[in-house]
């Protein structure tokens, strides 16, 4: 439903929740994210229900990776029409973006429902700047991938290494092609 507040800024990228997210829950819950490139630094800061803050400081050494944990939801409901019921379903993906810290500590950072954002480029739109503020790899590292006549596949769009199997990338959705 709302896409989060990003704001980019030469030295330093600010992710928060969005204003209208927070007026929902009438202030109970915040979650900010401070990427500081001149001190190599990641601050979060959450609030829950009112009371709880929390606020940490990373170093960007400590991070091993970026992780993004997929999941499909589904869910079905029933309608009644005059003389049936009719079943309707959705499937919704969910992504949980976290950091991997080198001692195998996972710090969680944003979860994203493809439903959920207004522009549709919320999603995307982090993952880009993740990329671009801060040195560490998204994802962990694969061995690389060949199919039988020894040819390895990767995206057209952002250059990532991926299965021959995959039609799109699961980083940005461009087309999976030979390299």
């Amino acid at each position: 439903m709302f896409a989060l507040a990003i704001k980019p800024y030469e030295d330093r990228l600010i992710v928060r929740t969005p204003f209208m997210a927070q007026l929902l829950t009438l202030f109970s819950h915040y979650r900010s994210l401070r990427i500081d490139r001149i001190n190599a630094t990641v601050e979060i800061k959450s609030r829950y229900l009112w009371l709880i803050n929390h606020k940490r400081t990373i170093v960007y050494a400590d991070i091993a990776y970026v992780d993004i944990d997929s999941k499909k939801i589904e869910r079905s409901f029933y309608t009644h029409h005059t003389f049936y019921w009719m079943e309707h379903g959705y499937e919704r993906t969910i992504d949980r973006v976290s950091f991997v810290m080198d001692s195998g500590d996972e710090i969680y950072l944003f979860t994203f429902g493809k439903r959920l954002t207004a522009s549709g480029r919320s999603y995307q739109d982090f993952m880009d700047y993740l990329a671009e503020y801060i040195p560490v790899p998204i994802g962990v590292a694969t061995e690389t991938i060949t199919d039988a006549q020894g040819r390895i596949y990767g995206c057209a769009k952002c250059g990532r290494q991926a299965s021959a199997h995959l039609h799109k990338c699961l980083y940005c959705g461009g087309p999976i092609k030979p390299w």
